[in-house]
This record gives structure tokens, C-alpha cells and sequence, in this order.
């Protein structure tokens, strides 16, 4: 028997408070890991005074950004079903079927290769189609942007990417698909799926969840079939979005952010797999719609 404040506590009371801290850890690691809660190294809390003086009206402002790119831009394809004009990358791993630009990964590759079209922009607004395969183990992919081309001979980028995962619910992969990554370089995860971002000039991660919960993300993903890829890049502003599900919303204050760069597709190192691509296209015109100017 145990004694606390001179009162007698028996081992079954004390079992039962065990299991009650233990429900309340596995409720919120749950609940955390829908909202993209979790705080990792050099991540604060984005409390809403701070998402208002750094988004102004967040819902407001984003809902212009989509309101625009759904009503107002000008899209010109990227992609002429036909080939791979415009466009670079390992002629065994990519080709044209179809319509569609397919990635096919037949040997485990050694480092992530990309597909990576010709043209730097800075502010654009990506819209297009993909399809991973349910069978395949490895379904990692992505769409990178404002990113250089690290080995042209060897079909390498770095930058940022919006990543591409099937939905999955598993604890290490949650909050994967439809991400900010910063790929091949030092920051990694920039926001989660289903978080609001404020990264500082120091590199501080403010964070917010999103009213988009990753549980309704995850639901919208469609298997062996097509889901829909929107990015909106607007000075520090970034947006991604799946099946039209709001992914994430990000300002990068960083002071060594890329403002421009290319854009690729990804094949991710691992088992083989397969992934296609169609509907690509590309609207600069919002670079110069006077929205980006509060996020230069």
C-alpha cells in the first residue's frame, strides 16, 4: 500500500490511473496526428494573433488564391501527349503512353530521379492529374518546384516538392501526402498535410492546423484511378491541394528561400513501381494579379 497526502492509495487505484494517462497519450497522439499537432525540433504552435498579423485574414486570403486559380488564371499546357519536347530525364524511366507521361521503376534506384521541364518560373499555379498503382509497395512520388538542378547528367533536383503519397494511416507515414518537402535540403518537412505554416527569417516553424483534417484528405484519395494536383506558389505564399482538398498553407519568411526555379516530376528511390501524369498545366499570369504582393 502507498500513502499520498496521508491518505492510503491501493494498487488498483493507482492501475487505474496508469490506464487513464495511457487513454488520454493514445487519444491525443491520434488526435495529434490528424491535425498535424506533433512539435518537432525548431516548431512552435501558430496561435491564431500570430497566423492573423503574418496571413492577415488566413481563410481570406487563401480563398482569393483559389478563388483565382480556379475562376481567373490562364493555363497553357506543359505537356503535349505526344512526347517529352520541353522536358529532360532518364529515356529508362520515363516515356509517353496514351497521352500520359508514365514513370516506371524496374531496378531499385540509387537516388531519386526526376523528369524536369525546361522553363524557371517564380509565381504559377500547376494544375494536374495522377495515378499510382494500389499493387506497388513503394508509392512515393512528387512534384517539385523553384528548384535547381543539381546533376543534369543524372537527372537530379533540389527544392521544394509537393509530395505525393496513397492515403495511408499508418503512424510513421501520416500527414505525408500533399506536404511541403524540401527536397535534397537541409529543412525536410516544411508543414505536414493538414497544417498551416509560418516559417520565420530564422527558420522557426509556426504551426496551425488547417480546417481540411487529414482524415478528410486521406478519404479523398482515389486508388488505381486519377486525383488532382494544384500548387500555388504567390511570392512566400504556398499552396498544395489534392482532389481539391486543401493540403497545406505555408509563408516562408526564410531569408535563403528559392524564389524561382524548375519544375519535375519525381520516381523515389525504392522497390519498383509506377506512376502517371496527365493534364499539366501551367498559369504565370497571377505573378502579376497584384495577390502576390502582401507575400513578396
Amino acid at each position: 500500500m502507498f500513502y499520498f497526502i496521508r491518505k492510503p492509495i491501493t494498487l488498483g487505484v493507482l492501475f487505474a490511473l496508469a490506464l487513464g494517462v495511457l487513454y488520454v497519450g493514445v487519444k491525443g497522439y491520434k488526435d495529434g496526428a490528424e491535425f498535424g499537432l506533433f512539435r518537432r525540433p525548431g516548431e512552435l504552435f501558430l496561435d491564431n494573433n500570430l497566423a492573423t498579423n503574418r496571413f492577415g485574414d488566413p481563410e481570406k486570403g487563401l480563398h482569393q488564391l483559389i478563388e483565382y486559380a480556379e475562376n481567373s488564371a490562364s493555363y497553357q499546357p506543359i505537356f503535349n501527349t505526344k512526347n517529352l519536347d520541353q522536358w529532360s530525364g532518364d529515356p529508362e524511366l520515363w516515356r509517353v503512353a496514351s497521352g500520359q507521361i508514365i514513370g516506371t521503376v524496374v531496378n531499385p534506384l540509387r537516388d531519386n530521379s526526376f523528369l524536369i521541364h525546361e522553363e524557371t518560373v517564380d509565381d504559377f499555379i500547376l494544375t494536374l492529374a495522377y495515378k499510382l498503382l494500389p499493387s506497388d509497395t513503394n508509392n512515393n512520388t512528387g512534384i517539385q518546384y523553384r528548384s535547381r538542378i543539381v546533376d543534369a547528367s543524372s537527372f537530379i533536383v533540389a527544392g521544394m516538392q509537393a509530395d505525393i503519397h496513397h492515403g495511408v494511416s499508418t503512424p510513421l507515414k501520416i500527414n505525408f501526402g500533399g506536404l511541403l518537402y524540401d527536397e535534397r535540403g537541409p529543412r525536410g518537412i516544411i508543414a505536414k498535410s493538414g497544417q498551416r505554416v509560418w516559417v520565420g527569417k530564422n527558420g522557426l516553424r509556426h504551426v496551425l492546423p488547417l480546417q481540411s483534417s487529414q482524415r478528410n484528405i486521406e478519404a479523398s484519395y482515389k486508388l488505381d484511378d486519377w486525383n488532382s494536383v494544384r500548387v500555388i506558389a504567390c511570392g512566400r505564399r504556398m499552396i498544395h491541394e489534392i482532389n481539391n482538398h486543401i493540403t497545406v498553407d505555408v509563408i516562408d519568411d526564410l531569408e535563403e528561400r528559392a524564389t524561382e526555379g524548375v519544375i519535375a516530376l519525381q520516381l523515389h528511390v525504392g522497390d519498383p513501381y509506377s506512376v502517371a501524369f496527365k493534364d499539366l498545366s501551367l498559369s504565370k499570369d497571377i505573378a502579376t494579379s497584384g495577390l502576390c504582393e502582401s507575400y513578396r
